[in-house]
């Protein structure tokens, strides 16, 4: 079973130069990076076709992370807005075959963040869904023959409105009803919508192709109180076997960190080699957890 990273991990600001980032991670001991699509859609795949084979010769497999911008809202009420997110999504599954990457996981099928301030009433939200569902379905098909995943990600409530829960999102993938569209659970995200952590895994089901892993306050799996051995033992009961992915942010006082709302030192260490010792003892720690799987 893979286990891999989200590439913003100990990053202040605009990342550019990728390579570095593969470097990086490849050293910890990670199997895969997860890198952001839209820097690679400007000349029809071939940065990220080079990206991809230089990952490979590292021992590094790259997926792609996203969370789309404002005018690719596929929930929106503007239909210029939702067409654009569309053509947006046909772009990036062109360069994922063209480069190899087999897996999109995020909130492509909304913007990101999306909190809604305005009252909503729940058929109204509803529709909304079904709505977007719609456009996506259309956007992924012919992706099986492919081999291109797409893991969606339910939101907080605070980031997004359409998809906070398992549930919501399994309905979500239901409507889509394409098998090579699944769901991706949040260890963050879920510790601020689920009732249950097991109880979310076992909604999410057949439908879970993609997991990222923290505490509830987003530091490195094995630095909290999360409930990891019920997590995994809920993983293992559904037959998962799908990769395994730090998505953590601890780095303070960047565009990042005000990205994510960290408006506070987490006491993640200044040295690289030191993060890197942290990331380290965080990989084992889920591999030990993991064993079952």
């Amino acid at each position: 079973m893979k286990k891999g990273i989200h590439f913003l991990f100990g990053i202040k600001n605009e990342v550019k130069d990728f390579r570095a980032v593969i470097d990086r991670f490849a050293a910890v001991g990670f199997d895969f990076v997860e890198i952001p699509p839209e820097p690679f859609l400007i000349d029809k795949g071939e940065l990220i076709t080079e990206l991809a084979a230089y990952g490979r010769e590292k021992g590094i497999e790259l997926t792609f992370s996203c969370g789309f911008s404002r005018e690719y809202d596929m929930a929106s009420e503007e239909e210029k807005v939702r067409m654009q997110g569309a053509s947006h999504l046909k772009r990036i599954l062109e360069v994922m075959e063209k480069a190899d990457i087999r897996l999109l996981g995020g909130t492509a099928y909304t913007c990101w963040p999306s909190k809604r301030n305005q009252p909503l009433e729940l058929e109204e939200k509803q529709r909304i869904l079904v709505r977007t569902a719609g456009i996506f379905s259309k956007c992924v098909q012919g992706i099986e023959s492919t081999g291109i995943e797409i893991a969606i990600e339910p939101l907080n409530r605070f980031e997004g409105f359409l998809v906070n829960t398992a549930k919501e999102g399994a309905a979500l993938c239901d409507l889509i009803g394409n098998k090579n569209v699944g769901l991706m659970l949040d260890g963050f995200h879920m510790s601020m919508e689920e009732d249950s952590i097991q109880g979310a895994v076992y909604d999410a089901g057949a439908h879970l192709k993609h997991l990222h892993l923290a505490e509830n306050n987003r530091k490195l799996p094995g630095m909290g109180e999360f409930p990891w051995k019920t997590f995994f033992e809920a993983l293992q009961k559904i037959g998962y076997q799908g990769r395994l992915s730090i998505e953590s942010f601890m780095t303070p006082e960047g565009a990042v960190a005000a990205d994510v709302a960290l408006w506070r030192d987490l006491g993640l260490p200044a040295d690289v080699r030191e993060q890197d010792a942290l990331l380290k003892n965080s990989l084992e720690f889920i591999k030990t957890m993991s064993v079952r799987l």
